[in-house]
């Protein structure tokens, strides 16, 4: 009984750890283009219509369904792309993280 409710109390504390990551990584991110940029400010704009036609945003809730809508959002200008790279780097970078924490849960658990 007490492995269960320390497991449970561990995922739910990863849970909220890995939420918190996502969202501190995604924050730090910043606008890629200097504002005098017109053609790099074109193409973050062509990127974001990107997402929004494929309605990535509403598929925030399932990580690589996000991560799959984002990679379909590519652009040909380096700047906006390296952009995207470091988002899909905060979003995968979470997973293992949660793997790596998990498997440290489990091992304490088994010990």
């Amino acid at each position: 009984m007490k492995g269960i409710i320390i497991t449970l109390t561990a995922l739910v504390t990863l849970a909220i750890i890995k939420a918190d990551s996502v969202t501190r990584c995604v924050e730090n991110l910043t606008m890629p283009c200097e504002k005098t940029d017109q053609q790099c400010l074109a193409d973050f704009a062509n990127y974001n219509g990107c997402l929004g036609t494929n309605n990535c945003a509403q598929k925030v809730s399932n990580n690589n369904a996000y991560i799959q809508c984002i990679q379909k959002c590519s652009s040909s200008n380096q700047i906006v792309q390296n952009y995207i790279n470091t988002l899909l780097k905060c979003l995968t970078s979470s997973k293992i993280q949660a793997y790596v924490i998990i498997l440290i849960l489990f091992y304490g658990l088994l010990l």
